[in-house]
C-alpha cells in the first residue's frame, strides 16, 4: 500500500511538472516567438496602411540613420525599409521608443516598396 502511494505521488508531481513546462513554453512562444512576431507584423502593416503623406527611407545604414533622426526631429511621418530586421528593431527602440514604422525587406524589390508606399498610393487622387 505504501508503494502505491509513492507511485501516485510521483505521477501527480510529474503531471504538474509537465503542465508547468507546457505552459511556460506556450507563453514564450506567444510573447517572444513566432506567434508574437506575426501579431506585431500584422499590427505594423495595419498601422502603415493608415499613414498618409509619408516619407519612405530605403536603407538604414549610417546615412539612413541620420535621415531617420532628422525626420524624428522635424515630425513628418515616415516608414523605414531595410534587409536587417534586428537593425530596424534596434533603431526603433533607440530613436523612436519602439514606435518607428518599418518594413523588413529589400528596397530594390517592387513588392517591398509597394508595401511601404501603399498608404501613399491609397491617398493619391485617381
Amino acid at each position: 500500500m505504501r508503494g502505491a502511494r509513492g507511485v501516485l505521488v510521483l505521477i501527480i508531481l510529474s503531471g504538474l511538472g509537465s503542465v508547468a513546462y507546457f505552459q511556460s513554453t506556450m507563453t514564450a512562444l506567444i510573447f517572444e516567438g513566432v506567434i508574437g512576431q506575426a501579431w506585431r507584423k500584422k499590427r505594423m502593416k495595419s498601422t502603415i496602411a493608415g499613414v498618409r503623406g509619408h516619407v519612405v527611407v530605403a536603407g538604414i545604414g549610417s546615412t539612413g540613420r541620420h535621415v531617420v533622426e532628422e525626420l524624428i526631429a522635424t515630425g513628418p511621418p515616415f516608414i523605414a525599409i531595410d534587409k536587417n530586421r534586428e537593425h530596424l528593431q534596434r533603431l526603433s527602440d533607440e530613436l523612436h521608443g519602439g514606435q518607428m514604422l518599418f518594413v523588413h525587406g529589400d528596397a530594390t524589390e517592387d513588392h517591398t516598396l509597394i508595401e511601404a508606399a501603399s498608404a501613399r498610393r491609397a491617398s493619391s487622387p485617381r
